[in-house]
């Protein structure tokens, strides 16, 4: 399985923002193998916490196959109609199906805090509107289409190289489905951008940016959102040209 998230972190997922986030985000990534992507088996996953009031679904966690299972169940005969989400990011086909559900069933995401990697890369562009207040943060470190290394093992790269093919095919037939630029996720490591060419770990983009991108119907429930504040020496603001 690809994991794309900060690290294996064990612990709830309270964070704030407003008062040392780049610490709590910071010692998420610091953690991180590769360059943004972590390839591991979910040995000892941890189950999101989910609830659902009247008509939101509430998900605050890691997103993998045991707790998105758990969230669809918990949504069967409730008409639900958003997705309140925290989440550091999780296992990239799983993720990828979730969006899948979220967006052919017209439901609106509202970030809760957080939404980092696979979060970032799926679930968010997939609410039919996107709801952000001035605390929260989003952020991108990489996808199933980024440059990887060979694995050591020939029987794991073997295995890898199946995976990812197939991740591959579901990420590209995701972005076109949703009319978003597959590079959204990557874009801080193709060349002529700084973020991640040499230290950072990951970047975010301003809503000006997103919709060039391709996601749109952000509603920023504060009047506004600069997550430039958020900037420091592992985490950087991807400024995009007028023309993608």
């Amino acid at each position: 399985m690809l994991v794309l998230w900060g690290t294996p972190y064990r612990r709830r997922y309270n964070f704030k923002l407003s008062n040392g986030v780049m610490s709590k985000l910071l010692s998420i990534l610091s953690l991180a193998i590769l360059s943004g992507c972590a390839s591991q088996p979910l040995d000892d996953v941890e189950i999101a916490k989910v609830e659902v009031v009247e008509d939101v679904l509430f998900y605050e966690g890691e997103l993998n196959e045991e707790s998105i299972n758990i969230a669809l169940d918990k949504a069967q005969g409730h008409q639900i109609k958003r997705i309140n989400i925290n989440s550091p990011g999780g296992e990239v086909t799983s993720s990828m199906m979730f969006a899948n559900w979220i967006r052919s069933n017209g439901i609106d995401v509202e970030v809760n805090e957080m939404c980092f990697s696979s979060c970032a890369n799926y679930v968010f562009p997939a609410g039919v509107n996107k709801y952000v207040s001035e605390k929260d943060f989003i952020g991108w470190h990489g996808s199933a289409h980024q440059k990887y290394e060979k694995l050591p093992d020939p029987d794991a790269e073997k295995s890898f190289q199946k995976y990812i093919a197939k991740a591959r095919v579901m990420e590209t037939k995701f972005y076109k489905s949703l009319g978003v630029n597959s590079k959204l996720p990557i874009m801080g490591q193709v060349d002529g951008y700084s973020c991640q060419v040499h230290d950072e770990w990951g970047w975010y983009y301003s809503v000006s940016d997103l919709k060039k991108l391709g996601v749109d119907n952000i509603v920023l429930t504060d009047g506004h959102w600069d997550p430039s504040h958020y900037h420091s020496k592992k985490l950087c603001q991807l400024i995009l040209p007028e023309k993608v």
